[in-house]
C-alpha cells in the first residue's frame, strides 16, 4: 500500500516537475520572442528655447514711384524742343523743353526801348528841377536885397514845387517800365521747361510742334529712389499688420532680389 502511494507520489511529482519544465521554456520562449519582436521607435529631440513665432501674409500689389510730377508749362504755346524721352534721367534744374519765344522777344525789345524812354525823361525832369532850385536861391537873394518882389518869389517857388512833381512822376513811370521789362523777361524765361525734380522720364506726352497750355503735362518725372507698393490685403489677414511691420517685396523682374520694406500706411476704408 505504501509502494503504491510512493510510486503514485512520485508519478504526480514527476508530472508536476514536468509541467513546471514545460511552463518554464514556454514561458523563456515567450519572454525571447516578446524582447526579438518588440521595436522601440527612434525619437528625435531638441532644446525647447523661448521665441517669437511669426506668420507670414502673402499677398499682390503694384509698384509705384513714391513721388511723381507731371511736368507742365506755365505758359501757352508750341513746342520747339524737346530734349528728353521716356528713361532718360534728368538732373533737377534741367532743360527739358522749350517753347516758341519770338514774340515775347519782340516785347521784351520793345519794353526795354520804354524804359530807356522813361529813364531819359526822369532825367530830364531831374536837370529842370536842379535849374529851379538854383533859380530859386537866386530869387531869395534878390528878394532880400529888394530887387524883386515877394509875388516874383512865390512864383519861383511854385514852378520848383511842379518840377518837384514832374521828377516823381517821371520816377514813378520808370519803376513801371522795370516792372514790365521784368514781367516779360519772366515770361520769356518760363518759355524753358524745367526740371522740378531729379529722376526718371516715365511718359512724354507730346512731340515738337505740339500746342500746349498750362494745362497739358509734358512728361511725367518718377522719383524711383523709394517705391511704394500699394496692395489690397484680405479682411481675415488685416489685423496681422500694423503700421511699422517689416515687409519683403518681390519684383518680377527681378525675383531673385528681395527687397527690404516696411507697411507705412493702413487704409481705414474696406473694399
Amino acid at each position: 500500500m505504501l509502494k503504491k502511494l510512493f510510486i503514485g507520489g512520485l508519478l504526480i511529482a514527476l508530472a508536476g516537475l514536468f509541467a513546471f519544465r514545460f511552463l518554464q521554456h514556454g514561458n523563456r520562449e515567450t519572454s525571447t520572442a516578446g524582447r526579438v519582436g518588440h521595436r522601440f521607435p527612434r525619437v528625435e529631440v531638441a532644446l525647447v528655447e523661448r521665441g517669437r513665432i511669426e506668420e507670414a501674409v502673402s499677398v499682390v500689389g503694384s509698384l509705384r514711384a513714391k513721388r511723381q510730377v507731371d511736368v507742365m508749362p506755365k505758359l501757352s504755346g508750341r513746342v520747339m524742343e524737346l530734349r528728353v524721352d521716356r528713361g532718360d534721367r534728368v538732373m533737377a534744374g534741367e532743360l527739358l523743353a522749350r517753347l516758341d519765344d519770338a514774340e515775347l522777344r519782340q516785347q521784351v525789345r520793345r519794353a526795354e526801348a520804354a524804359l530807356r524812354v522813361a529813364e531819359a525823361a526822369r532825367a530830364q525832369r531831374q536837370a529842370e528841377l536842379d535849374n529851379l532850385l538854383a533859380e530859386l536861391e537866386r530869387y531869395r537873394s534878390l528878394h532880400q536885397a529888394g530887387v524883386i518882389s515877394s509875388q516874383e518869389l512865390d512864383q519861383t517857388r511854385t514852378q520848383v514845387a511842379v518840377a518837384r512833381a514832374q521828377l516823381h512822376l517821371a520816377a514813378a513811370q520808370v519803376e513801371q517800365a522795370k516792372a514790365e521789362l521784368q514781367e516779360l523777361q519772366i515770361r520769356r524765361e518760363q518759355t524753358r521747361i524745367t526740371a522740378p525734380m531729379t529722376g526718371v522720364i516715365g511718359k512724354r506726352y507730346v512731340d515738337p510742334g505740339a500746342l500746349v497750355n498750362p494745362n497739358t503735362p509734358i512728361v511725367t518725372i518718377l522719383d524711383l529712389e523709394t517705391m511704394v507698393s500699394v496692395i489690397h490685403v484680405p479682411e481675415r489677414k488685416l489685423v496681422q499688420l500694423e503700421v511699422g511691420t517689416p515687409a519683403t517685396v518681390i519684383v518680377d523682374a527681378v525675383p531673385d532680389v528681395r527687397f527690404a520694406g516696411r507697411v507705412v500706411r493702413i487704409s481705414p476704408l474696406l473694399d
